[in-house]
């Protein structure tokens, strides 16, 4: 019997240990307060954002709100986007997640992800469902939630756009005929910060050497300042708010001086003043960087050729190397036989001889396989002018000329590789841990704090379509007005879209 008792013993310790070493090990991973992270001290969180839209919407909407016009075509943004201000960067890189489609009965291993790609074309969408079980004709509803990223990693500014009719924020732009610029002696790229302080975690950490932040609110809300060091020597004060032990301190930055960076790096620092037992002290704790790169939207939707066209007059204005959104190019045809070397997404090859001869934008194939690729090319009988509107890529500074050129062969980043895309884990409401009880086993525990599970990954694909979308409609290739993720009805079915954050 005592035998038995201790072999119990050993092993309800063991179970311990292993559930102990478990939830050890899940804190770290799903916990993203975990100590040093950004530098900083347990508890404390940075958080970027700008531009308030819920997903990636083409960027000349900043400047003129939530529809575009264009030659009497017309697009409507307002399901995806909330207007703030112009002068704010875009962060594309929103997370978005197909939480669940209301409709279905929850089958399992059901690729959400693809049934909602489907759905964007009545007509691929009728193909889909006939070689895929799906539910009877009826309405679905695909429901989104809306996460911030950790760290975005690019931004977007307008640089040069059409003139969609009338401006309706403070962009700092002046008007060239029918193209709008940003004006290059004007501060743009507003960012607004957030710091999340666990007072209780800042507090163990100075008492541990002798310090404290205060013991009252008004006190420990005056003590905590930010400071930007990077761009400009200032200091600001956050406007913050107090949720249980947690304070909330928000901050707006607008410190974009001149035209125009292809990296920024914020350095802020957390002042602390602290109270001691003899004297008092202000304690600095440095952030580790945070950078991301800008691309600036140029284009000219109605005219395709413009910027092809006039690129020397276009960016005569600009003295640095910029990455531009969309990619374009101009190959001459020495240069042709280079463009083998441009891959696909995935490193899918091209099938560039649709290039020759083409007296229009067509867009080319993929190698061997009979699906559209990113690209667009023209012939226009001297050169190649490609266009890339699903990814961005580099002007180069032209020494001997001393001006900035189109590429002659891009070094292209698709969207895809920096938007969010495929699967993700996110949201269960247990975990199943193993442990040994005369053989290895599991149990369900509940974890209510710890919200992960699997989610479909939808930014990418929703990106995809804003930017087919946008271009095929204000461009006129197919005229009209279209609301984005509007309700669809056809063929018996019903399709709705809703987003939430």
């Amino acid at each position: 019997m005592k035998g038995i008792a201790v072999n119990l013993l050993a092993t309800i310790l063991l179970l311990m240990i292993g559930l102990v070493v478990s939830f050890g090990l899940i804190h770290q991973i799903f916990n993203p307060n975990t100590t040093g992270y950004l530098g900083l001290p347990e508890g404390v969180w940075m958080e970027i954002e700008s531009a308030d839209t819920k997903t990636f919407v083409f960027p000349p909407v900043l400047w003129f709100g939530e529809t575009l016009a264009l030659d009497g075509n017309s697009i409507d943004y307002s399901k995806i986007y909330t207007h703030k201000s112009a002068r704010e960067f875009i962060f594309p890189t929103n997370s978005i997640y197909i939480e669940d489609i209301l409709g279905f009965l929850n089958p399992e291993n059901f690729d959400y992800l693809e049934f909602l790609i489907s759905t964007f074309r009545p007509s691929s969408f009728l193909t889909y469902i006939s070689i895929t079980p799906v539910p009877s004709i009826g309405t679905y509803e695909i429901i989104f939630s809306v996460e911030k990223p950790v760290q975005p990693n690019i931004a977007f500014y307008p640089l040069i756009t059409d003139d969609f009719g009338s401006i309706v924020t403070d962009a700092p732009v002046e008007a060239d005929g029918d193209l709008y610029y940003l004006k290059t002696d004007e501060r743009y790229g507003m960012i607004n910060l957030s710091f999340r302080f666990k007072l209780n975690k800042l507090n163990k950490y100075y008492q541990s050497n002798g310090y404290s932040l205060g013991a009252d609110e008004s006190e420990q809300k005056r003590n905590l300042i930010v400071a930007n060091k990077t761009l400009e020597e200032w200091e600001i004060r956050g406007n913050c708010s107090k949720s249980g032990d947690e304070y909330i301190c928000s901050f707006k930055h607008l410190y974009v001086d001149q035209c125009c960076p292809s990296f920024v790096t914020i350095e802020p620092q957390v002042k602390a003043n602290l109270t001691g037992t003899s004297y008092n002290i202000v304690a600095k704790l440095p952030i580790q960087p945070v950078i991301f790169r800008i691309v600036y939207y140029v284009d000219k939707l109605n005219d395709r050729d413009y910027i092809f066209n006039n690129y020397k007059s276009v960016f005569s204005r600009y003295d640095e190397e910029v990455s531009i959104y969309p990619c374009r190019a101009i190959v001459s045809y020495a240069k042709f036989e280079l463009l083998k070397y441009i891959d696909g997404l995935g490193g899918v090859k091209i099938e560039w001889s649709g290039c020759k001869g083409s007296n229009n934008y067509v867009r080319l194939k993929y190698k061997g396989l009979n699906e559209n690729s990113t690209w667009y090319c023209k012939d226009n009988g001297e050169e190649y002018f490609l266009y890339n509107p699903y990814g961005f890529c580099s002007l180069v500074y032209n020494e001997k000329k001393k001006r900035l050129e189109l590429p002659s062969f891009p070094k292209i980043t698709y969207l895809q590789e920096v938007i969010p895309a495929g699967k993700f884990t996110k949201k269960v409401k247990e975990i199943k841990l193993p442990f040994w009880w005369g053989a290895w086993s599991t149990a369900n525990i509940n974890i209510p704090d710890v919200p992960y599970g699997t989610y479909r990954e939808a930014a990418s694909a929703i990106a995809y379509k804003v930017i087919e979308d946008s271009i095929e409609v204000l461009s006129g290739a197919s005229p009209g007005s279209l609301t984005l993720f509007d309700v669809l009805t056809f063929g018996g079915y019903t399709i709705k879209y809703s987003f939430k954050n």
